[in-house]
């Protein structure tokens, strides 16, 4: 990072001031009431889970809080149905009429009980998807929206690169068991915190049980009603895991892959998301390990937009330092028990004019984890260019004008020297004649007439 050391440790100090003032004033949340079935969290450090792989991010950064063997490579079962949900949303129309294929019916497993020829809007095959996970119901979905299932995957591969998912590859759109088909509990975690953000998306997946309409092939046949229940116990109230925190997001099971669930919960409008695969109890890994983000860490607004400011450089400018301010707010998830994250300016530099409102570099906040978040600094004024710049853009110009006028000047120089030279030499030519004509008249008789004969 370029400019000087004292701006920047000024800056990191009013910042970490902000955040120890936050940290002070904050209560510590108490976790809610567990159920029956589910031992009580314990602050101060992460649960024990029977996951053999688990990890706990703040869904809107993806900022890590706290992670084991996030990155080894496993089956993510039906937790695959997070990306064929996102594709779905994002490339196909909800109101799209689908029509089920015998390939699709065929599908084994969990099923949403489709018949070949069933048509089915493309809203209630991805209900059927995400609530009862059905294979069937996601293969129809890859069909539709990807026009056959080998390109359906490709997408699927190709939105994971996009996404940053660097051990994750896709053979299918459900999760049924293959080596091949693999990801990690980083990689889905990061997943499901994409796939939120879309509005239909999260509330598809936070609904307890839903109502679906197939229209059987043969026309003469009514519509079937087919009620369809979440599989994730998190979410239902009869049940002895019903957590009411809880909104999301994607159970799985194989005997390869073990029990998994990507679950998510809300608190006082902040939501997390943890992954745990290969688990025994994966609704008590979820819920402690969940219980426990809330209880032992806190969300920070550490940067707000329009207000919080730093001092930043612009190249040829007028003036050369400006005060930026923030483009965007940023909050970041401290542990009640830790420090405050490191605050630093990454200046760009850009070079004069720059417009109001443009980026003139970044404050970056180092958090738990590794994670770092980023908010654009942006000078609320116009800054020209300085005089010394401006006279150095134009400098060709001048010198240019400069030899012009030389080169005009010595002509005219040139011309004026000639012509009083020609002068000179007329007058000489003059004063010469002249000489002549003198000496003529007085040493002799010059030309005239000849004397008449009178004298």
């Amino acid at each position: 990072m370029r400019g000087t050391p004292a701006r920047a440790a000024c800056v990191a100090t009013a910042l970490l001031t902000l955040i120890s003032q936050a940290a002070g004033a904050a209560p510590v949340a108490k976790t809610a009431p567990a159920a029956k079935a589910t031992p009580r969290v314990t602050v101060g450090g992460p649960p024990k889970l029977t996951a053999k792989s688990a990890i706990l991010v703040d869904a809107a950064s993806g900022q890590v809080l706290w992670e084991r063997a996030a990155d080894q490579v496993r089956e993510p079962a039906s937790l695959t149905k997070m990306m064929t949900a996102l594709l779905a949303f994002e490339q196909g129309r909800p109101d799209d009429i689908v029509v089920v294929s015998p390939r699709a019916a065929a599908t084994g497993e969990a099923s949403a009980h489709l018949e070949p020829g069933d048509r089915v809007t493309l809203h209630d095959l991805l209900l059927a998807v995400l609530l009862p996970s059905g294979n069937d119901a996601s293969v129809a979905v890859a069909e539709h929206v990807g026009g056959s299932l080998d390109a359906f995957v490709a997408r699927m591969n190709a939105r994971a690169q996009a996404l940053g998912l660097t051990a994750t590859h896709f053979v299918n759109p459900n999760g049924l068991p293959d080596p091949r088909h693999v990801s990690s509990a980083r990689d889905l975690a990061r997943l499901a915190c994409a796939a939120l953000k879309l509005p239909a998306f999260r509330e598809t997946v936070a609904l307890p049980e839903a109502e679906i309409t197939l229209q059987p092939a043969e026309a003469k046949k009514p519509p079937r009603k087919q009620k369809l229940e979440n599989h994730n116990r998190l979410l239902l109230p009869k049940g002895g895991h019903y957590w009411e925190l809880a909104d999301g997001v994607k159970t799985g099971y194989t005997r390869e892959a073990g029990r998994c669930l990507a679950a998510s919960a809300t608190k006082d409008g902040w939501q997390l998301v943890c992954v745990v695969l290969g688990c025994t109890d994966s609704w008590t890994d979820a819920r402690q390990l969940l219980g426990w983000g809330f209880a032992d860490f806190q969300r920070v607004r550490l940067v707000t937009q329009g207000q919080t400011t730093a001092r930043a450089h612009v190249i040829d400018g007028s003036p050369p330092v400006v005060t930026a301010v923030a483009g965007s707010s940023s909050d970041v998830v401290l542990s009640r028990h830790g420090g405050p994250p490191t605050v630093r300016v990454s200046e760009s530099f850009p070079t004069a004019p720059v417009a109001a409102g443009a980026e003139v570099g970044e404050l970056v906040v180092s958090g738990r984890g590794g994670t770092e978040l980023r908010a654009s600094l942006v000078t609320p004024v116009l800054v020209s260019r300085s005089l010394l710049a401006r006279v150095h853009d134009h400098l060709g110009e001048v010198i240019a004008g400069i030899v012009a006028l030389s080169l005009i000047g010595a002509w005219l120089i040139y011309g004026a020297v000639t012509k009083a030279a020609g002068v000179r030499r007329e007058r000489f030519a003059a004063r010469v004649r002249g000489d002549d004509q003198g000496r003529t008249s007085d040493g002799g008789r010059g030309p005239g007439p000849s004397p008449g004969p009178d004298g």
